[in-house]
Order: structure tokens, then C-alpha cells, then sequence
């Protein structure tokens, strides 16, 4: 039939364009996308069917996305060869680019051909079927920027270092779409000033600079327009952060009146919600989405109808938390990306992602978001805002997932337990590197910390066990750090007991005298708040006792008192939850301090440990009365294990003394000196860090030393104190490491009394 006979065979309105476009009359069209390609971030490669088609080479990739990169145009063969192998010979770079051509198309299957032109002198990626974010960006209109995919990474952030001549054609690359990103989205922001294409223009801008004011304000209005009174306030502490973390920049005037004016209005109705309503009061007004979409209606009781409840209902703050929230850090745990694209990887990165989860379920401070009510809004894409502003969620753990090994596709059932074929028809073993990132998402995907894992293990069980091991013994108290940070920031008025306390913890482990005053201070602000919810009132508890302790250890209060308070924040402490491991921990180090029951303090430390195996906290903690009992053995594996899971741990300066100890009563004195002088140097005003110090110090007979650390302990000393007893301080039970520790210390010219007696 000809072509004239098939158009008037169409019904009305079709012609023979339809099949030429490859329709159907009737059909809905098809996707003629059939392969995407992401170049910013993390480079992927995804099929219609969204399998990944990723080469597995870093030159392979740098290959591809040279073309990607090319805006469709061909790419001469000796230019992609004098980009990936500048330092060879030309006939060598020639060779290599023909293998790494037979690559990429081996790695596209039945696409390559479809999507890659390649001839005799010169390659291209074809007009059609194929998709690449950074075209879209650099061929976008203002009328797109909606639609434009979010310029959160460093284009092709994973092949830098491929080569000298690659990696300079990365940077120009990087430097145009840039600019070309900058002029667009500023473009945008002049033509309008509000509304969600503005908005959209606005993010934009802040992923490429985070100090962009327009971009800042813009968002700040934006949000307020839609009612989305907390969304601006925390937009406003993100904009003030960001220029404080660069000296010398700042909003400008117009900015910062904008901000000041909205805290000005927050601390208002922060005010408003404390007093009660009274009959016939008349309500302030209150910002609503648009034409009124935020009004709540009659009220049903005269408690709806009070301020605090129209502040409540329309306005939730990070830091102050109007009853029925949580100040509780929320944190979001994605799935690795595996970026070997093998049939292992999903399965091993899905079961890294579960022990993750299961390590921090009894985490304190520190809820996880999981599940579908997590998957639906990633359902399209990674967007942090929409995570925070709908789940409330803070924190966001990622990282990605590699195997090494001989450079080959493994066998899927050999990647899945963590080993590769080899050419003798066995296995091998494989290391496996896992890296984690945790981000702060309100504060612009700020890196809060990082961790490289290499592993060794033979069978994918292992591996899930360090990490699990891992993440349980470093992630909580990460996070609580960085909270510290942040609620540091915020005024008094507007924060909970938990921010509090929060706020308290660094000023605590600086293990000075006046921050430990100013923590008392905070802590006792925290008492005052009222609170329904176990697990708000349960790190302050914490916090307090961990506080007493410390002043009781110090000499910084009168130590009956100081001795009844940690004792009370631990009983009120387990009153809320009698298995978390920090209440836990804390309540043990109230009975060993102030009661002086090392026996009791480990039993609560065991209770702790069973449920959370992997706490460095609870295994370092529990040194300390395996020491006093005698059980230096045991004592010493756990400390080591504790040092192993957590080098840096926040607490070392309380915790790492008892190290000192060990290596001294296991009869390493020279170990216990180099122990006891890093430790005196991070923090010198700790009495119990300097005594097995100065005991190894006399052993050895380096008087010198001995006085000098003498002299320091004795000005750490508050005025009018006199310290304890060396060994009392520390109470040994067996006889034997009593009298070694006496000898020790007489030696470098401490006074002690009868071994016997202590």
C-alpha cells in the first residue's frame, strides 16, 4: 500500500506523520527515551525498565560521558584518545580507546548501537532516544527551571583523577555549567520575584552557592507566602549559619531585617502559647496559605481556640517544640549505592541498610525513619527539603558500596557472599569498601561525618556485622554533637529540656570548671520544663548525672550533694527507660562514683551491653569495675574493643584513664607512660588520667617528668581543695594492684596512704 493510501485510510485528523514519529493511530505514544544519563553527582546510566547499564571502568565512563558532554556533535578519535590517555604513546592510546569502545557498547547491550554512532574517525552519542541532565540544564528555558534535575553534586564528582588531560576538560566542563546554571536561575529570580518557579530557581541557586542572598530572601518570602511559617524560620537559621561559617560575609541589610522580623514575630508567639486563653479573648491574626486554606475553623473548645493552639497548629520551630512534637533527632537511612552494578550489590546493600536500622533502634535521642511511609516520598527522587518538611527529618545516612578484586564481572552468586571467580573455576576473597556519610539536610546537606570501612571478611554475614558494629558504636553520639551545634545557636526561650541538654553535653566534656557551671545552669533551665514525653525527659536525666559525676570527680562542689544529684537524675532516668544504653551507662557511673558499688555499676552495664553488644560507651564504661574487682583480663579485652569500635569517642577524657591502668597493672609501664601523656596532653586538669600516669612515670624512674605532671595536677587543683587520697580515688579491690599502683605513685613523689586501708 502506498503512503498517499495509508494517510486516507486514517481517520480525520491523522495523517501518515503518526507512523512516521513511529505512533500508532489510537495508542498512547511511547517513552522514546531509552536510555538516561545523570553526569552531575554520582554518574548512572538507567535503561526504559530503569536497570542500570553503567560501565564498570572509570575510562570507560570518562568515554561516555566525553560524548554526553559533546551536545550530540562527533568527537574525533584522536581527541577522546589525547583526553583519557594524555601520557601515552599515540598507537598505545589508539589501542586503549578501541578496547574501551568494545566496553562501553558491551556494557550498553542492544542500546549501544542505537545510541552511539560510531565511525571510522569519530564517535558520537546520537540526536534521539537518549537523555543527559546537564543538556537539559544547559538547553533549559526559564519557563523549565521546575522541571530541571537539582544541581546537588559535582558533575561527574567520581572521575576526577582519570587522567591529567581528562581531568582538565573536567574543570571547564565543571565551569560551564556553572555559569550557565548561575545565569540561568539569577535569570529567573529577576524576571520574578515570587511564586514556585522563583522558589524552584531560588534552591537552585543555594546548592550552587550557598551564600547567595537573593536566592536566600527569595525562598524566605516564598515560604511565608505559603504559609509555611516553620519551613521560613528554619530557612532563616540555615542563611545565618551559612555566613558564619565564612568570616567576613554576611545578608545584606535588606536580608537581615527580613530575618530579624520573622524571629522577631517567632519569639512573640512563642510567648503567646505560654499564656492561657482567656474567655472573650480576641486571637491575633495568623498567616494562612493564600485565601484563608490555614484557617482551622469554629473551634470546638475553648482550648482550640487559644493561642496556644493557633501557635501549635500553624507553626512548628526546630527548637521550640509546642506540646504534641518531638525534639528528637530524626534520621533517614538510604540505600548504598552499589557501585560495582552487580547482582550482588542490591542484595548486600538492601541487608546493610536493615542492620543499620536494627543497630540504632535503641539508640537515645535518636529516632529512624523507615519503611513505606519513607519510600513513598523517594518514590521520585531524592528531594531533602520535602524529607524534612514531611517527615521531619534532620539527618540523612548514604554512602556507597565497592568491591575489589580482579578486574572482572563476578559470578552474582559470588558477589552477593563477598567473593570473585577466578580463573581456576574458585573463589577468592574480596575487600569490600563501605563508605557512610551523614548529612545535616536542614542545614544544605552539610557533612556532619564520614567514615571509610574496608573489609576483608569472607562471607557478606561479617561484613554486616562491622558495619552494624560501626555505625551503633560512632552514629548516636554524632549526631548529639552536631544537635549541640545547632541548638547552640538558638535562644533560651525557645528550647526544650532535650535542646537543653543538648546544649549542656559540650560544655560539660570540656572538663572545665566554668562551662561545667553554665551546664548546671542549662540543666537546671531543663528540670524546670514539663514534659509527657519519656523520651524527651530522658537525656537530661542522663546529662545531669553524667554532670554530678564530674563535678564529684573534680572537686568542684560539695561532694555529699553532688553525690545525692547524680544519684537522682540516675533513678529518675531509668524511671523512663530502664534498657537504653546511656541511661544505662549513666546510672552505672552514678553507682560506681557515688556509691562506690562497682559490683552494681557492672551489672547495669551487662543489662546494657546485652541489648546493644556494640556500644563503645557501655564496653569502655565497664573497664573501670572489671578493674577495681580485679578482672584485669577481661577488663583489658573490653577496653581494647571499646578503642577499636570508637578511637575518639567523645567521653575519652572520662573513660580513657582506665587504659592507663591496664597497661600499667599488665606490667607495661613504658605503654602506660605513652598512654597517660596523650591523654594528660588532650585534657591535664583530670586527676584520675594523671594518677596511673604519674605511677608509670615513677616505675620508670623519670623523675622529671614526675614533677612536672605533679605541678600541673596541683594547679588544676580548686583553691582550698585537697585531693583525696590517690588510691581511694580509684578504690582497688585486689591487693596485689593495690600495692603495684602505691609503689608506682611513691615513687614519683605523690603522698599515699597504706595500701591495705584503701
Amino acid at each position: 500500500m502506498s503512503g498517499s493510501a495509508a494517510s486516507s485510510a486514517l481517520p480525520p485528523g491523522e495523517g501518515a506523520a503518526a507512523y512516521q514519529n513511529g505512533v500508532r493511530p489510537g495508542l498512547p505514544r511511547p517513552d522514546a527515551v531509552l536510555l538516561r544519563l545523570q553526569l552531575i553527582g554520582r554518574m548512572q546510566a538507567t535503561t526504559l525498565a530503569n536497570e542500570s547499564v553503567l560501565p564498570l571502568g572509570r575510562k570507560t565512563r570518562g568515554l561516555l560521558a566525553i560524548l554526553a558532554q559533546s551536545g550530540r556533535k562527533p568527537v574525533l578519535r584522536s581527541k577522546l584518545a589525547e583526553l583519557l590517555w594524555s601520557r601515552r604513546s599515540d598507537e598505545q592510546a589508539r589501542a586503549s580507546l578501541r578496547q574501551e569502545i568494545h566496553r562501553l557498547l558491551d556494557a550498553l547491550g542492544p542500546l549501544g548501537v542505537d545510541v552511539i554512532s560510531v565511525e571510522r574517525h569519530m564517535l558520537a552519542l546520537k540526536p534521539a532516544l537518549s537523555s543527559v541532565d546537564t543538556e537539559r540544564i544547559l538547553h533549559a528555558t526559564p519557563n523549565q527551571v521546575e522541571s530541571l534535575p537539582p544541581m546537588n553534586g559535582v558533575l561527574l564528582e567520581e572521575l576526577s583523577g582519570t587522567d591529567p588531560a581528562f581531568d582538565r576538560w573536567l574543570d571547564a566542563e565543571r565551569l560551564r555549567l556553572r555559569e550557565h546554571a548561575l545565569s540561568l536561575f539569577e535569570g529567573v529570580l529577576r524576571r520574578q520575584r515570587e511564586g514556585s518557579g522563583a522558589m524552584a530557581a531560588a534552591r537552585q541557586l543555594l546548592l550552587l552557592d550557598k551564600l547567595h542572598d537573593d536566592a536566600w530572601a527569595t525562598l524566605i518570602r516564598g515560604q511565608l507566602q505559603l504559609g509555611e511559617r516553620a519551613l521560613a524560620l528554619d530557612t532563616a537559621d540555615r542563611c545565618l549559619r551559612a555566613f558564619d561559617d565564612h568570616p567576613g560575609a554576611g545578608p545584606t541589610p535588606e536580608t537581615g531585617r527580613l530575618i530579624a522580623e520573622l524571629r522577631a514575630r517567632h519569639r512573640e508567639r512563642a510567648q503567646e502559647a505560654l499564656v492561657p486563653a482567656r474567655e472573650g479573648d480576641v486571637l491575633p491574626p495568623i498567616l494562612s496559605r493564600g485565601d484563608g486554606a490555614g484557617d482551622p475553623g469554629p473551634a470546638t473548645d475553648a482550648g482550640a481556640r487559644s493561642p496556644a493552639a493557633r501557635h501549635a497548629a500553624n507553626h512548628h520551630h526546630p527548637g521550640y517544640r509546642p506540646a504534641g512534637e518531638t525534639s528528637i533527632s530524626r534520621l533517614a537511612v538510604l540505600p548504598l549505592v552499589d557501585l560495582d552494578n552487580d547482582a550482588g550489590g542490591a542484595l548486600l546493600s538492601e541487608a546493610l541498610v536493615e542492620e543499620i536500622v536494627c543497630s540504632l533502634d535503641t539508640a537515645l535521642a535518636l529516632e529512624v525513619v523507615s519503611g513505606s511511609e519513607l519510600q513513598l516520598s523517594l518514590k521520585q527522587g531524592r528531594d531533602d527539603e520535602l524529607l524534612h518538611r514531611t517527615l521531619g527529618i534532620g539527618f540523612v545516612l548514604d554512602g556507597t558500596l565497592q568491591r575489589g578484586g580482579p578486574h572482572r564481572t563476578p559470578d552474582p552468586r559470588a558477589a552477593a557472599s563477598g567473593t570473585v571467580a577466578t580463573a581456576a573455576g574458585g573463589t577468592a576473597p574480596t575487600t569490600t569498601r563501605v563508605i557512610l556519610r551523614l548529612t545535616d539536610i536542614r542545614n544544605g546537606g552539610q557533612l556532619v561525618w564520614a567514615h571509610r570501612l574496608d573489609s576483608s571478611c569472607a562471607d557478606r554475614l561479617g561484613l554486616q556485622d562491622e558495619v552494624r558494629a560501626l555505625v551503633r558504636a560512632r552514629l548516636p553520639w554524632e549526631v548529639m554533637r552536631a544537635e549541640g551545634r545547632r541548638v547552640a545557636r538558638l535562644p533560651l526561650a525557645e528550647l526544650s529540656g532535650h535542646c537543653l541538654a543538648l546544649r549542656a553535653l559540650p560544655k560539660l566534656l570540656r572538663f572545665d570548671r566554668t562551662q561545667n557551671n553554665k551546664a548546671v545552669e542549662l540543666l537546671a533551665r531543663a528540670a524546670g520544663l514539663q514534659t509527657d514525653r519519656d523520651e524527651e525527659a530522658a537525656l537530661p536525666h542522663a546529662i545531669r548525672a553524667l554532670c554530678h559525676v564530674i563535678r564529684l570527680r573534680q572537686g568542684w562542689g560539695e561532694p555529699d550533694r553532688e553525690r545525692e544529684a547524680a544519684r537522682e537524675a540516675a533513678r529518675e532516668g531509668l524511671a523512663t527507660d530502664s534498657n537504653d544504653a546511656l541511661l544505662l551507662a549513666m546510672a552505672a557511673l552514678a553507682r560506681d562514683e557515688a556509691d562506690d558499688a562497682p559490683d552494681e555499676a557492672l551489672a547495669l552495664l551487662e543489662r546494657g551491653l546485652a541489648g546493644a553488644p556494640n556500644s563503645a560507651m557501655l564496653l569502655g564504661m565497664s573497664a573501670r569495675p572489671l578493674l577495681r574487682l580485679g578482672e584485669l583480663a577481661e577488663a583489658t579485652r573490653r577496653f581494647e574493643r571499646y578503642k577499636a569500635l570508637h578511637p575518639t569517642h567523645p567521653l575519652e577524657v572520662l573513660l580513657d584513664g582506665v587504659g592507663v591502668w591496664l597497661s600499667f597493672l599488665n606490667g607495661d609501664a613504658p605503654a602506660a607512660a605513652d598512654r597517660g601523656r596523650t591523654l594528660c596532653e588532650l585534657q591535664p586538669a583530670v586527676p584520675d588520667n594523671a594518677l596511673p600516669y604519674l605511677a608509670a612515670l615513677g616505675t620508670l624512674r623519670r623523675d622529671a617528668e614526675a614533677a612536672r605532671m605533679r605541678d600541673r595536677l596541683a594547679a588544676a587543683q580548686a583553691p582550698g581543695a585537697a585531693m583525696a587520697d590517690p588510691l581511694s580515688r580509684l578504690g582497688l579491690r585486689h591487693p596485689e594492684h593495690r600495692a603495684r599502683a602505691a609503689e608506682g605513685l611513691r615513687l614519683a613523689g605523690m603522698s599515699v596512704g597504706h595500701p591495705a586501708a584503701s
